[in-house]
């Protein structure tokens, strides 16, 4: 006889069920971070599955985090790539390389406005020294007349 698995909080039983069948017994387990014995436990109905595990659950079925997450309510976990709320598209996912990559890339963003910052101060310094030359190709001449006789 099939065995469904219980909670010890008041989800909907479908929505359980559907959940923890969302992936193969083992990589649930694995992203659930829990061993397979105790997966099968659960599965089984022997032991209450945990709303911690519930809720993560939803996240890798694809669910949206629900409000209890602050600003990442709304996001979505599907086919190995997060998802905004809001935004659908092939563009529109990061994943996990892109997301742990973030730190650099936000380092890369400040560099770069450095680099134009630099580039900026050396044009303006690039101009004054020009027109300092272009006067002292205009008057420096005649000022140098005026005191060489």
């Amino acid at each position: 006889m099939r065995k469904f698995p219980v909670a010890g909080f008041r989800p909907i039983p479908v929505d359980l069920f559907e959940v923890l069948h969302t992936m193969q017994e083992p990589e649930m387990a694995k992203a659930l971070g829990v061993n397979p014995w105790a997966f099968r436990r659960w599965l089984d109905g022997e032991e209450p599955v945990p709303l911690i595990a519930y809720k993560l659950a939803k996240v890798i079925a694809g669910h949206e985090l629900t409000a209890g997450f602050g600003e990442f309510a709304g996001v979505r976990y599907e086919n190995g790539k997060l998802y905004a709320r809001n935004r659908v598209g092939k563009r529109a996912g990061m994943t996990y390389g892109e997301l742990s990559s973030i730190e650099m890339m936000r380092d890369l963003i400040n560099n770069i406005e450095a680099v134009q910052a630099e580039n900026m101060r050396l044009r303006k310094e690039r101009d004054f020294y020009k027109g300092q030359c272009d006067r002292e190709t205009r008057f420096g001449l005649i000022v140098n007349d005026l005191f060489n006789h």
